[in-house]
């Protein structure tokens, strides 16, 4: 193995390390909630999870995933969950707790994340 690949080696190893601290602090941030403030721009994601905002673009970026994407998915995943345990909440009131700067947004967000409305969303759950 040549220097090269020596450092290449090194720099992978320590850039993985750096990434599973990432997935780490943000798993955390997810448990938290931290996804359900509105307005929420990848900086202050970035500082409130604790990491450099470069190496939240990085996971992401490894993940597949754009940032608004992602926090949509997560918004999203968390209106089912209340749709489900709360079915009379109004499409105002989940789009607030879910972070959705307000109801349209959330509505058409939500369709096109699950091909329904909310309320044709409720009409599938089964008791």
């Amino acid at each position: 193995m040549d220097n090269n690949s020596a450092i290449n080696t090194k720099v992978n190893t320590i850039d993985m390390e750096a990434m599973q601290r990432v997935s780490t602090a943000i798993e955390h941030w997810i448990e938290l909630g931290g996804y359900l403030q509105s307005g929420l721009k990848l900086p202050s994601a970035a500082e409130e999870i604790g990491v450099p905002r470069y190496q939240l673009s990085s996971w992401l970026k490894m993940q597949g995933k754009h940032y608004s994407d992602w926090i949509t998915y997560l918004r999203i995943n968390e209106a089912k969950r209340i749709l489900k345990k709360n079915r009379e909440w109004s499409n105002e009131a989940v789009a607030q707790h879910c972070g959705f700067s307000d109801r349209s947004y959330f509505q058409k967000k939500f369709k096109e994340s699950t091909g329904m409305t909310p309320a044709d969303y409720l009409l599938t759950l089964t008791d």
